[in-house]
């Protein structure tokens, strides 16, 4: 994941949720850009809040993907 992308997710007007998927298949939830936070400067590092006084540190070479999308919509059904 490029650093630009990155930045174009972040900022899309409007701005559309999305996921941050990692390599090792963790999967974390954007749902405002309110909670992401990266530095004007930042090269990789950036911080994304899952509530108000839970949050991870993530370096983007984790990041494999992006993923848009109701989250709804990918459940798998039950067999």
């Amino acid at each position: 994941m490029t650093v630009e992308r990155f930045r174009e997710a972040i900022d899309a007007q409007p701005f559309i949720p999305f996921a941050i998927l990692t390599g090792d298949g963790r999967r974390y939830p954007v749902r405002s850009r309110e909670f992401v936070l990266m530095p004007p400067k930042a090269a990789r590092t950036f911080v994304v809040a899952q509530d108000p006084e839970r949050y991870v540190v993530l370096d983007l070479l984790l990041v494999v993907g992006l993923e848009y999308g109701a989250p709804a919509a990918r459940k798998r059904k039950a067999s």
